[in-house]
């Protein structure tokens, strides 16, 4: 069974596709009655280590992060600050609460306390490096797999900051990948093996069919000025005495 991460990552593409399939808010040159067939025979594959992470009707996907951090041995020294951040917040939390509990009781009073952690060590560069990595060790497991499948599809999720395209020095917009000549030479790479790219970044999606890749290399770029935003985690708690 796929990991619960892996579910829900498959959850927002499918809400986010059946949003915006009519607005053209979500971008995809792929067949659009293709993609509701995968979205809507997805199931879990049933021998959990074994790649892939879903099955669907004729075809599979197979789900991975990327980052726009370090990686080592452990993933990504984003994920693991994520972990040291979280385990600090709940002892925060936890002595928080004890103290109020100890407190002199001050009855219909009201305490609000903000725990916040913010990491901005992200880079272009490290997501380009995570992407490539990702992409080509997914892609020897698909090739053990077996022959390309006209429903196979690598979903993709950005675990971290989101990239963002700038102008003259401001923001311009959150980036597209089929925009980014870079990106789509790494992606590249798996178009032998692998049909269709599903990239899932925060509440944003993005549909690839690999099939078309060079032709969506003839409008894209490689001197976007792209950078990639910080990463907030905040949490909000109330301590009320009646």
């Amino acid at each position: 069974m796929a990991k619960q991460n892996e579910v829900d990552c498959l959850l927002r593409a499918n809400k986010r596709f059946f949003e915006t399939m009519y607005s053209g808010e979500t971008f995809s040159n792929a067949d659009r009655g293709e993609i509701i067939a995968i979205f809507r025979s997805a199931y879990e594959n049933p021998s959990r280590n074994d790649f892939p992470d879903f099955l669907c009707e004729g075809g599979y996907i197979e789900h991975f992060e990327v980052s726009a951090t370090a990686e080592g041995k452990k993933g990504s020294k984003f994920k693991q600050e994520t972990h040291v951040a979280e385990k600090e917040r709940s002892e925060a939390i936890k002595r928080d609460e004890e103290a109020f509990q100890q407190k002199e009781r001050e009855p219909h009073t009201l305490i609000s306390k903000t725990y916040d952690w913010v990491y901005d060590n992200f880079s272009y560069d490290a997501f380009l490096h995570s992407l490539e990595r990702n992409i080509s060790k997914h892609c020897q497991a698909a090739k053990k797999f077996g022959t390309k499948s006209e429903r196979s599809v690598f979903l993709i999720e950005n675990a971290g900051g989101a990239l963002c395209v700038y102008k003259n020095g401001r923001f311009k917009d959150f980036l597209p990948l089929h925009m980014d000549a870079k990106v789509l030479k790494i992606l590249q790479i798996a178009a032998p093996w692998v049909r269709y790219c599903f990239y899932v970044s925060a509440d944003k999606l993005e549909i690839l069919d690999l099939s078309k890749i060079d032709e969506l290399l003839k409008t894209a770029r490689d001197d976007l000025d792209i950078r990639v935003g910080n990463y907030t985690d905040s949490h909000h708690l109330l301590f009320i005495d009646w």
